[in-house]
This record gives structure tokens, sequence and C-alpha cells, in this order.
């Protein structure tokens, strides 16, 4: 508590203080590297015990000089434009942190990859045949259009059973050991990317299959 305390006071100090003295255009980017493999490039301004104080990368035209504070756990490493690097993961397996520090690198690796490299096209259009014929068919059917959901919900289940393909070229690429954590890594994203375009297309293939039923098949005498 007064660890935290103090970090909280040091920060306002520094936002009064000097915060105002310093603006983005005047520093040199830094690369900031995500524990969950995201990359910010925006000047840090400071380093405090339990944050990172930075300009936020994404500015906005009423406030083009807004600042970011990031808690210090959601940071592997800091590239610096002066060239010198920090890393801040350090393991420690009474908070979770199994992995050694170039394991956890790997992992990163990974599921940076897996943010740029995979696509999950299969997985949004199977969503949004099966919402489709879903949205369309069982009230047609005569069944409650409740019932609808049902398979495009299966549908997301399924698509997390086969192995997510991972690019060895691009690992290889990276020259760097310890396959196991990048691939770790890298079926994270790529899974989560897999639920949610799933998700998509059948939330996507329910509103086309439910237009469908009302505007077309509605009018049509269901097959006994």
């Amino acid at each position: 508590m007064i660890r935290t305390a103090i970090s909280a006071l040091l920060f306002l100090l520094f936002c009064f203080g000097t915060g105002n003295s310093q603006t983005k255009d005047s520093l040199r980017s830094d690369t900031v590297f995500l524990m969950n493999g995201e990359i910010l490039i925006t000047p840090v301004i400071d380093t405090l015990p339990e944050y990172i104080y930075c300009f936020h990368p994404f500015p906005t035209k009423k406030q083009p000089q807004r600042k970011l504070l990031l808690d210090r756990e959601r940071v592997f490493s800091i590239q610096f434009s002066t060239g010198n690097q920090r890393v801040f993961y350090t393991q420690d397996t009474m908070i979770g942190y199994f992995f050694t520090v170039p394991e956890m690198k790997n992992f990163i690796y990974g599921e940076q990859d897996a943010s740029t490299l995979y696509k999950a096209r299969l997985d949004f259009f199977s969503g949004l045949a099966v919402g489709l014929v879903s949205g369309a068919m069982i009230p047609y059917k005569g069944y409650s259009s409740v019932f609808a959901f049902l398979p495009p919900l299966a549908n997301v289940g399924i698509t997390l059973i086969p192995k997510v393909k991972v690019p060895r070229a691009r690992y290889d690429v990276r020259g760097a050991p310890h396959y196991d954590m990048y691939l770790m890594g890298f079926e994270r994203i790529a899974r989560k990317k897999k639920v949610i375009s799933a998700i998509k297309g059948g939330g996507l293939g329910l509103v086309a299959g439910f237009a469908t039923y009302y505007l077309v098949l509605n009018k049509i005498d269901p097959p006994q």
C-alpha cells in the first residue's frame, strides 16, 4: 500500500511539475513491448516503480498531447530511442510468471506474429453459412427463432477443435529457440481471432437468415 501511494504521489508530482514542459514532438519515439504481444511506438516520459508513463500513441485533435499510464506488469520491455533496452519482466512463480525471460520473449513473438499473420477467414465464412441457414430454416420449419442461435454457437466451439497452423518459416526468421513457447503464444492469439471471427460471421449470418425468412420464406408454405 505504501509503495503504491508513493508511486501515485510521484506520478501526480510529475504530471503537474514537468508534464507540461514536454511535448510529443520534442521527444524521439521509443518502442514499448507489451505482455499481450502489442507494440506501442511512442515517447516514454518516465518509468515509475509501479507504472510506465508515456504519451498516448493515438492522440486526438482535442488532446494532441494526451498521456498514457501503463501498469509495469503489462510491459515486457522497452527499446529506447537511444538504443538501450530495458526488460521489466522477471520470472516469478508466486504471481504466475513461470517462463524465463527468453521463453516469454518467444511467447510474445508468437503473439505478435499471430496478430499480424493469422487470418481466420474460414471461421468467419463457416459462421456466416451456419447463421444464414439457421436463421432462415429453423423459423421456416415452425420452430421458435430462439433455436436459430444454437447452431452458430455450436459452430464457435467447433472452430476451436482443429489445430492452428503455425508458419514455421516465420519462426525460423525470428532465429530464436523455445519453439514450444512461440507456439503457445501464437495459438493463444490465433484461437482468440477464430472465436471472434466465428461470432461475427454467425451474427451476420443470423441477420441475413432472419431477413430471408421474413421477406421471402415467410410467404411460402413450409413443406409438410
